[in-house]
């Protein structure tokens, strides 16, 4: 799981997750779930997406609070 932090006090998650694609798929694909929480706010969860790629959720990312998220650790 990659962390971020932004200017304005949110964190973002990048997980790597696997998910049956829709209803009835025989297989799980490799997807990337985005969670971005306010830190100031009792954590409060306000967007979750999932991708298909690591960068499709990265270029998300970046529409968010500015494009201030940086990766952390």
């Amino acid at each position: 799981m990659n962390i971020y932090k932004d200017d304005f006090g949110n964190t973002a998650m990048i997980d790597n997750v696997t998910i049956l694609p829709y209803k009835g798929a025989s297989k799980r694909e490799n997807s990337f779930k985005l969670i971005i929480k306010a830190d100031y706010d009792n954590d409060f969860i306000y967007h979750v997406s999932v991708y298909e790629t690591e960068k499709d959720a990265l270029n998300k990312l970046q529409e968010f609070s500015c494009g201030t998220f940086q990766e952390i650790q």
